[in-house]
């Protein structure tokens, strides 16, 4: 009985014209609502942060010039130059409406036997917000690039301690093995 309930449950819910628009705008409101839990982004730094995103040239200059600052505090480093190489650009997965439909096909062969095939059709497409200066996809998630390699130039390179603390320092800010970064001392003439 209970079977027959959940049949004619889904059919009603096929029935319903748009489920699948329906379905997509349930799901941003959900995460919208995620958005505006306390503790999250407000919207005025969720757009700055989508307007970084956009220009990932921007984002590689930032992430030097604040390990350039954080090594630069470092004592007996000096000034310090950094630069870091990427494997590929930041990648952005947005949200995605999904319109499934599914149609069943069934067919009685000579025998008498029935044959029920099924075919599945799937579009999917980004999911847009409104903005004042236009549409935007709906951004879930920034997938970092790798790094490729580190190369930090410091005054202070040449004492072995120095060396390693920047060494150290730049591993975790980057989350990088030892083997991609490598530190120089600062040619002092160039000052």
């Amino acid at each position: 009985m209970q079977v027959n309930g959940f049949k004619e449950f889904f059919q009603k819910i096929k029935g319903i014209k748009n489920i699948e628009i329906i379905g997509a705008v349930i799901i941003a409101v959900l995460i919208l609502a995620i958005y505006a839990l306390p503790g999250s982004s407000t919207k005025s730094d969720t757009k700055s942060e989508t307007s970084d995103i956009s220009n990932s040239t921007d984002q590689d200059a930032s992430a030097e010039e604040k390990l350039t600052k954080i090594l630069s505090g470092i004592e007996g480093a000096g000034s310090v130059e950094v630069m870091i190489t990427y494997e590929s650009s930041a990648e952005l997965v947005t949200a995605q409406s999904v319109d499934k439909q599914t149609s069943t096909t069934t067919e009685t062969d000579s025998t008498g036997k029935n044959k029920t095939s099924e075919t599945v059709i799937e579009n999917q497409e980004p999911v847009t917000v409104k903005e004042s200066d236009g549409d935007s996809a709906l951004i879930l998630v920034e997938k970092e690039p790798l790094v490729r390699g580190v190369i930090i130039v410091a005054e202070g390179a040449d004492d072995i301690g120095v060396k390693l603390d920047l060494l150290k320092a730049a591993r975790t800010a980057l989350q990088v093995s030892s083997d991609k970064v490598e530190v120089f001392v600062m040619n002092k003439n160039e000052e």
